[in-house]
């Protein structure tokens, strides 16, 4: 019954996340799980819990909490100075150079745009 929960949970989490419920994609949500389920049995099967107390297990949880804090805050001050510069820049500059122009702009004009910006 463990395992059938176990499945069942991750292939609802898959389709959320996938927002979709059409058949293929939830025998794809299925078979993933099923496959996620039988390799973490194969890696530690399921028995009794471990005999750590509760806080030693969690006690790594501030410090992931504090970290995703920092990241959100560091990604928003990043934002806010590119929504708000003068000059709008890309963010990050380092790998601007690095996309297809030529194929991006082709690609905008002839399938995104209509036919008064083909000039472009």
């Amino acid at each position: 019954m463990d395992v059938v929960l176990r499945v069942v949970v991750l292939t609802a989490i898959y389709l959320l996340v996938l927002t979709s419920v059409h058949p293929g994609d939830v025998l794809t949500g299925l078979v993933l799980s099923v496959l996620l389920v039988v390799a973490g049995r194969r890696i530690r099967p399921l028995g009794p819990p471990v005999d750590e107390p509760l806080p030693r297990r969690l006690a790594g949880v501030p410090g992931l909490i504090f970290g995703t804090l920092v990241d959100l805050a560091v990604s928003t001050w990043r934002t806010a100075l590119w929504c708000l510069s003068p000059r709008r820049r890309p963010w990050p500059r380092e790998r601007m150079h690095q996309l297809p122009w030529s194929r991006v702009r082709r690609t905008l004009i002839t399938h995104r745009s209509p036919a008064r910006c083909r000039k472009w």
